[in-house]
C-alpha cells in the first residue's frame, strides 16, 4: 500500500469526511453554546511577608530568607483558604448557604510575595463578592492561627465582564478537527485492511505478470449486466445464442 493510494482513498471519500467533520462540529458547537454554562473568574491579590523577619527596626529591606519563608507558606495558605472554617464564614457573611459550585484557589508568581486569590463560578457578581470576602476572612484566619500579620490586600476583585470558560469557538474548531481526524483515520484503516484487487494494474503489480486481455461484463438481450457466466447461462441468454448458432 503506497501513500499515493492512501491519498486517493481519502480524496475519493472526501465528501464523507467533510460530512462527519461537520457533524462533530455541530454537536460540539451545540454543547458549548447551549449545554455548558459559562463560568466567570474573579481574583484579588494580596502581599505576603512575615514582619518578624525584618532585620532591624526601621529597616524595610527584603532578604532571601523572607522570600524563601513566604514561598514555603504558600501551601499552608492554600489549605487555610479552602478550609471549611474559612468557607463557612465567607458564606455566612455573604448570606448564602455554602460555596458549593465555586472553586477557590491561591497561586503565587515566581520569586514574589504577591499572591492571587482566584474564585470561579457561574454568577459573575457573586464570584467577585466571594473573592473579596474570602481575602478578608482569610486574613483574619491567618492572624488568629499563625500569630502573624503578614497579609495586605493589593487589589480587590472586580466583577468580570466576560466568561472565562468555555472557549466556545476554540472548542468547536477542536471538535471539527477531531471529526476530520476520526473520519480520515477510519478511511485509511479500511483501505489498509482491504486486500481485494480492484484493477488490472494491481494484478500486474502483485503477480508480476502481464495482462493479455480483459473480459467485460456480459450483457443480456434487455441490456442488463451479468456478474458471472453462470448467471448469464441461468438467464437463458447463453442457450439462445447456441440455438441461433445451430440454425445457421
Amino acid at each position: 500500500m503506497t501513500i499515493k493510494k492512501l491519498i486517493s482513498a481519502v480524496l475519493s471519500n472526501l465528501i464523507i469526511i467533510v460530512v462527519v467533520s461537520l457533524v462533530f462540529g455541530i454537536i460540539g458547537g451545540y454543547i458549548n453554546y447551549s449545554v455548558i454554562h459559562p463560568k466567570y473568574t474573579a481574583y484579588s491579590t494580596f502581599y505576603v511577608l512575615d514582619t518578624k523577619n525584618q532585620q532591624t527596626e526601621g529597616d524595610s529591606s527584603t532578604t532571601y530568607s523572607d522570600l524563601r519563608i513566604s514561598d514555603l507558606l504558600v501551601a499552608d495558605y492554600n489549605v487555610l483558604a479552602t478550609s471549611k472554617r474559612v468557607k463557612d464564614k465567607v458564606a455566612a457573611n455573604i448570606g448564602i448557604n455554602s460555596l458549593a459550585g465555586y472553586k477557590v484557589s491561591i497561586s503565587s508568581s515566581d520569586d514574589t510575595r504577591v499572591m492571587k486569590m482566584t474564585v470561579i463560578g457561574e454568577d459573575r457578581e457573586m464570584t467577585a463578592r466571594i473573592a473579596n470576602e474570602m481575602v478578608s476572612v482569610f486574613k483574619e484566619t491567618v492572624i488568629d492561627i499563625m500569630n502573624v500579620e503578614n497579609v495586605n490586600v493589593v487589589d480587590y476583585a472586580e466583577v468580570p465582564k466576560n466568561p472565562s470558560s468555555p472557549a466556545k469557538l476554540k472548542n468547536t474548531i477542536f471538535c471539527l478537527a477531531v471529526g476530520f481526524a476520526v473520519s480520515t483515520g477510519v478511511v485509511i484503516l479500511l483501505e489498509l485492511l482491504d486486500n481485494t484487487v480492484k484493477s488490472p494494474e494491481e494484478v500486474e503489480e502483485l503477480f508480476e505478470l502481464p495482462i493479455l486481455a480483459n473480459i467485460g461484463r456480459l450483457r443480456g438481450t434487455s441490456g442488463g449486466k451479468y456478474d458471472s457466466y453462470d448467471s448469464y447461462k441461468e438467464s437463458g441468454s447463453g442457450d439462445k445464442g447456441k440455438k441461433g448458432t445451430e440454425k445457421k
